[in-house]
């Protein structure tokens, strides 16, 4: 939750899958309503592929990194849109953008989102460069006052041996919207690489053939709770003994990896 944890920061290796992580964001903050609506900027200090983003209509400037005088353009609309926002919010006894919307009777006031993608060469060409370290105090600010004022970080940075985990909530949701093909390539790209992905949903849903499926299927691993016997063949290729449903409370499932099965028990949140 954006109001809750403010930023979030993507680490791994070289085509890890960063990037795509950062588009798929993006792609799927312009598709849902539930948070309202997002403005996206970003600043691409890596291959260029942020690039790609800038026709789709809640994005606005993707500044490259040797383009100075935009970069500046946008931390001094996000500097005026700190100072601004502070004051309507305070003013509207706001804590976050969620109250805003309501105290104000603003529902459109915009989240904003800033992408960086390779963050270590921004603050290496902009911590203590002159004419630019001011600038990189706008950044500082942003992280540190930004997330009850509704604009957040989302950040891309290398790591020689990180391992890192992506969780995809209800992955039916993305079928064949503009997350989908995205989402396909970051699921081939954490399979090659030393990362760890879980995607969840209803169980009807993973009978279908689509690619987003498929390749979460072809890994033969997973959870099935409270299963039927068939299931495992159907959606994993890995039989499953009998099963008896009544032994099966809420919580409890099959784990499958590697062809073997084994009976586990989720614990539930009170």
């Amino acid at each position: 939750m954006p109001d809750v944890d403010g930023h979030i920061g993507i680490y791994g290796t070289g085509g890890s899958g960063k990037s795509v992580a950062l588009r798929t964001l993006v792609i799927a903050a312009g598709r849902t309503s539930a948070g309202g609506p997002v403005a996206v900027y970003g600043l691409d200090f890596a291959a260029g592929s942020l690039r790609r983003l800038e026709p789709l209509p809640h994005v606005g400037s993707i500044g490259g990194g040797g383009d100075i005088e935009r970069i500046i353009r946008l931390f001094r609309l996000l500097k005026a849109e700190l100072e601004a926002r502070g004051n309507r919010f305070a003013e509207a006894t706001a804590s976050t953008i969620a109250e805003y919307r309501a105290l104000a009777n603003c529902p459109n006031e915009p989240r904003i989102l800033l992408l960086i993608d390779g963050f270590a060469a921004f603050r290496e060409d902009w911590e203590v460069a002159s004419g630019r370290s001011n600038w990189y105090d706008v950044f500082r600010s942003i992280l540190s006052d930004g997330r009850q004022l509704g604009i957040h970080v989302a950040f891309t940075a290398y790591l020689a041996s990180p391992r890192m985990a992506i969780v995809v909530e209800n992955l039916a949701d993305f079928l064949q919207t503009p997350a989908d093909a995205a989402l396909v390539e970051l699921i081939k790209q954490v399979k090659r690489s030393d990362h760890f992905l879980v995607a969840d949903g209803e169980t009807a849903s993973w009978n279908s053939s689509w690619p987003l499926f498929a390749e979460m299927k072809n890994s033969r691993r997973g959870l099935l709770l409270q299963p039927d016997t068939i299931q495992g063949d159907i959606l994993l290729k890995t039989p499953l003994p009998r099963l008896n449903r009544a032994e099966f409370p809420p919580g409890r499932g099959m784990m499958v990896a590697g062809g073997k099965v084994l009976r586990v028990q989720l614990p539930l949140v009170e």
